[in-house]
């Protein structure tokens, strides 16, 4: 297999370093700015890789009621407050994921402006179409940054196929719908195998992942890693201490994978 190659050196630097890595996501801000960077801070000192930082929206129509709900706290007055960017990749070594929606983040071409300043390492849209995402990666490229392909067994094959061919690191949604369902099974074989066959994608598992067991199977069954973004909001929620505690957990999974 040929060996994986991003564009980003800071991602390139945690792929050559890790065999396996998960990728936790925080809504920019949440639950309020100065706590939001002493949780991030918390969560990298105990082992989170990869930082998912999820881009304020008007309307986060494909995130369930918890992230939903996250994106209501924040507001949208981050979106152009590019000391807030600044700050935050200035003080968080590890790579970050900016995931934003089409409307909110690239249409309105604030992605240019973060761009331009490296504020971030690879970025993560759902809602954009293979021919639109392709060329995405190849202005980012230009930046020495990254963006994260798509797949789903909903997909067409022809989709997949190119999205395989064209991305070194992958998203495959366990599942078609709003984020924060549980998932269980092993539905997605049949399109991680197909992947693979390919060459070395960095193949993430996301949608519905719900526990460290979940995390365990899916990286023992295949993904390279696994993004959680719901049950880490909600552990927030609940307490800053259970978050760390599920930080912790993950970490000594990934660790135990190696």
């Amino acid at each position: 297999m040929d060996q994986i190659k991003v564009h980003s050196r800071r991602m390139q630097k945690s792929i050559d370093g890790n065999r396996n890595l998960f990728v936790g996501y925080i809504t920019a801000g949440y639950p309020d700015e100065e706590r939001f960077f002493h949780i991030i801070h918390e969560c990298c000192r105990r082992g989170l890789p990869v930082l998912e930082i999820g881009f304020p929206s008007k309307d986060p129509y494909e995130d369930g009621e918890v992230i939903k709900k996250a994106h209501e706290t924040v507001g949208t007055g981050l979106c152009h407050a590019m000391d807030f960017w600044r700050r935050l990749r200035a003080e968080v070594s590890v790579p970050i994921w900016l995931m934003g929606y089409r409307e909110d983040l690239i249409d309105s071409e604030i992605y240019r402006d973060l761009a331009e300043e490296g504020l971030f390492d690879a970025l993560v849209i759902p809602n954009m179409g293979i021919e639109d995402r392709i060329r995405l990666k190849s202005e980012m490229n230009g930046y020495g940054l990254d963006v994260v392909g798509f797949i789903s067994s909903d997909d067409s094959f022809n989709e997949i196929t190119m999205t395989i061919q064209e991305f070194p690191m992958i998203y495959q949604r366990l599942y078609s719908g709003p984020t924060g369902m549980e998932t269980s099974g092993n539905d997605y074989e049949k399109l991680l195998d197909y992947g693979k066959m390919f060459h070395s994608n960095t193949i993430f598992a996301g949608f519905g992942i719900s526990s460290g067991g979940r995390v365990r199977e899916l990286i023992q069954n295949g993904f390279y890693g696994a993004i959680i973004g719901t049950e880490i909001m909600r552990k927030l929620n609940k307490s800053q201490e259970e978050l760390y505690g599920f930080i912790d957990e993950l970490a000594g999974i990934m660790e135990q994978a190696r």
